[in-house]
């Protein structure tokens, strides 16, 4: 995965960043809160057992 930052991310998908955006990069995207790495960004999906949502 080519690596974004935050404020790319916030423009592609006509988000609002608050914040210092040009600061975190972003290298991979993960819907697993416990294998999270350095750099990756965590989407928060309700799943069959849990939602997401309550691991942010």
């Amino acid at each position: 995965m080519q690596s974004i930052s935050l404020y790319e991310l916030a423009n592609i998908t006509d988000g609002q960043l608050l914040g210092a955006g040009n600061v975190f990069t972003i290298g991979s995207v993960s819907t697993d809160s416990r294998r999270m790495r350095a750099h990756a960004l965590f989407v928060a999906l309700p799943g069959e057992h849990h939602d997401g949502h309550e691991f942010v």
